[in-house]
């Protein structure tokens, strides 16, 4: 589809990635402290089931009184949140340890972080999507720049177990970012994150459960870049800065960049972890590694810079003329300004409301005008709401459109059609699968 290149850059692709950047570096925080914690004697197993588990204490209950709305899930997103919880939770983390324990550790990281282009050969041969050519080339060298920071020659022979289980864990990394994407255009971000680390935190407490650890083992000493703190503490800062951000971070971001780009940002996560480990463990980097950070950079330059291209439907639908590419960026682009002059509006009509409401007695319920104007408020207030929703739906067409994927239902993948894309531009399902009880316009 045939769209002008600068209309796929939506104003949330540099916040995302922004976003998305950031979830990774958190991410990456967790190595060292981790590290740091099983040199106390903690297992991995331990740890990792632990830092879930806490995650998941911390942020449900926030999320249930700051944010309960985000919390309601119907019967047909229990699959959705199984996927995301055992897939992109539970299972990254158990696939990697049991790969970690029979292969190199360097070998390990390359295995999981084939993720990238587990996601680009999802969208390429499911989706039907045509990705640029630099995305392709820009995965390469990610991987190949990860392979010299991992130093993957060290290692010894490689077991067969061991790397199918490095493939177990990059599939489930790829299920993260799919599932993701999929959960964050039609839902909370915080509710998603929630119910995702205390599905995978039943699973993992499962396995290790965090009570059979030693009473001494949560008050050892840990040292951190000279600086000394009780192990439970460093737990509490992996679970909740390296665990429960980093996820709900990653997740936010997922609702404006393609799974296909943000899954290459992930492979920053080893490089600040290297980087980490050298600033709080004193592990300095080799000339191989450091040269390694450069190849993985570029890689994931230009993976991004190839983003800003429109890909290419490999089988594109039949369209009618109305809905050509120029058609489509015009139809969105009115449909955005719309919108967010409808926003505009509503919020000059709330100032108004309280200015109004000021003068007026603040004795609500013995005043009939006072009545009136909070009730003419709160009926502003949820037109604003509904009005912000139809600007991000837009503006997740604008990602869609991007990527090649515009047209497409989100969730069986069919052809959403002409008409209904007429009538609703920012329109994410076809008709068949929104009147299924869907929550998705």
């Amino acid at each position: 589809m045939a769209v002008q290149a600068e209309f796929t850059r939506a104003p949330g692709r540099a916040r995302a990635t922004g976003l998305s950047l950031t979830s990774w570096v958190l991410f990456a925080s967790s190595g060292p402290l981790a590290k740091a914690v099983m040199a106390t004697g903690w297992s991995a197993a331990a740890v990792t089931s632990m830092r879930v588990a806490l995650a998941a204490v911390l942020l449900v209950p926030v999320v249930a009184v700051l944010r309960p709305r985000a919390l309601r899930f119907g019967r047909a997103d229990l699959l959705l949140l199984l996927g995301y919880g055992l897939l992109g939770v539970a299972g990254v983390q158990l696939f990697f340890f049991l790969a970690v324990a029979r292969v190199p550790v360097g070998v390990a990281m390359v295995l999981v972080n084939l993720a990238p282009a587990l996601v680009a050969l999802w969208v390429r041969v499911v989706r039907r999507t045509r990705l640029p050519g630099l995305v392709w080339v820009g995965i390469g060298l990610a991987v190949a720049g990860l392979a010299l920071v991992a130093e993957i020659w060290r290692g010894g022979r490689l077991d067969l177990l061991g790397v199918a289980a490095g493939l177990l864990a990059a599939i489930c990394s790829a299920g993260y970012f799919l599932l993701g994407e999929h959960g964050a255009s039609r839902h909370d971000p915080f509710g998603l994150t929630a119910a995702g680390l205390a599905i995978g935190a039943v699973v993992l407490v499962a396995v290790s459960p965090p009570w059979t650890l030693p009473a001494g083992l949560l008050t050892a000493p840990v040292v951190l870049g000279g600086i000394r703190a009780p192990v439970w503490l460093v737990v509490l800062a992996l679970a909740a800065v390296g665990t429960a951000l980093p996820y709900l971070v990653g997740l936010r971001a997922l609702r404006d960049l393609p799974s296909a780009l943000a899954c290459v940002l992930a492979l920053v996560e080893p490089v600040v972890a290297a980087v980490l480990a050298w600033l709080l463990l004193g592990q300095a980097l080799t000339p191989a590694q450091l040269a390694g950070v450069v190849v993985l950079l570029s890689g994931a330059v230009t993976v991004q810079l190839a983003g800003r291209a429109p890909a290419e439907p490999s089988l594109p639908p039949a369209r009618s003329p109305s809905m050509d590419g120029p058609d489509v960026v015009a139809r969105l682009t009115a449909e955005r300004e719309e919108t967010v002059g409808r926003i505009a509006a509503l919020e000059r009509q709330i100032a108004g409301l309280a200015e109004e409401q000021a003068l007026t007695t603040h004795d609500d319920e013995h005043d009939p005008e006072g009545v009136t104007i909070a009730s003419q408020r709160a009926q502003l207030q949820g037109l604003l709401a509904g009005a912000r929703r139809d600007l991000a739906a837009v503006e997740r067409a604008v990602n869609r459109l991007g990527t090649g994927s515009y047209g497409c239902c989100v969730r069986c993948g069919d052809d959403i059609g002409d008409a209904r894309l007429e009538a609703l531009p920012a329109a994410e399902t076809c008709i068949a699968c929104a009147t299924s009880g869907r929550r998705l316009r």
